[in-house]
């Protein structure tokens, strides 16, 4: 069984997380976790969300299971660009793009309860490209692996 989920918004670039320590008032160290380049990631997260209900109902479950992952990043061209693949510094790094899909597909109480797999380490394969399209979008194949 596979499903492609489609999300009619550009996926943002998710850099890595960041930690800041500070002193609780019971005495003890917490800390605060934030991503670095988190701009449109909770937009992005909740997008994902409404539209892979029908997929969590039919995956998720089994944290023994194994998943495939296949992602086509649209991202919206610049007139000034003359370039055919988005391959400029301004482009986003491609493995940034997965790092949000994946985490935004991740079951979770607070940004997703329609989550496909409880952790990202039961995706065992992915395939990603990222090509320029008139607007952007995210295309996910999800497929159970045997």
């Amino acid at each position: 069984m596979s499903y492609k989920i489609v999300v009619n918004m550009e996926c943002p670039s998710q850099g890595s997380m960041k930690a800041f320590p500070f002193k609780k008032k019971n005495g003890k160290l917490g800390v605060n976790q934030v991503h670095q380049d988190s701009k449109g990631i909770y937009e992005y997260r909740k997008a994902v969300s409404e539209v892979s209900k029908e997929a969590h109902e039919d995956f998720f479950g089994n944290k023994e299971d194994a998943f495939a992952i296949k992602m086509i990043f649209y991202v919206e061209k610049p007139v000034s660009v003359k370039r055919e693949l988005p391959t400029g510094r301004y482009d986003k790094d491609l493995d940034k793009r997965i790092r949000a899909t994946l985490d935004a597909l991740t079951f979770s109480e607070v940004y997703n309860k329609n989550g496909i797999f409880a952790d990202d380490s039961q995706v065992v394969k992915v395939e990603a490209v990222k090509l320029f399209s008139e607007t952007g979008k995210t295309i996910i194949f999800i497929e159970k692996v045997k």
